[in-house]
């Protein structure tokens, strides 16, 4: 089956956010992630907090890798971990993390 269909429809119902990264180089790579951040407990179940994730289409951006940074909804954002792949691979999951004292400066046209 092409799990494709899958992304387009997410797509087309406005559950997925435009991620954007700019290489050293200045190549600009513009691709599709659903974000969510999904709560986890800590330290015996006492503290609540949650870690931002992403998952994407793994062709649409095979160089990921912990450290790049990611501009997700105006927002910057770093990979935190190597890319897990879900299943057969079409698919991959990053953790993320806000960068609050990075600004995103949006690029003229």
């Amino acid at each position: 089956m092409d799990q494709s269909i899958f992304w387009s429809a997410f797509s087309r119902y406005g559950l997925l956010a435009e991620a954007t990264h700019t290489a050293a180089n200045g190549t600009v790579t513009t691709f599709s992630v659903g974000f969510v951040q999904p709560d986890i407990m800590m330290l015996q179940n006492d503290v609540q907090s949650s870690q931002p994730e992403i998952e994407y289409q793994t062709a649409d951006f095979p160089v990921m890798a912990a450290g790049i940074r990611l501009v997700i909804a105006g927002d910057v954002y770093r990979v935190q971990n190597a890319p897990a792949r879900q299943g057969a691979g079409h698919f991959s999951k990053v953790k993320v993390r806000k960068m609050p004292e990075e600004k995103c400066i949006p690029e003229s046209k």
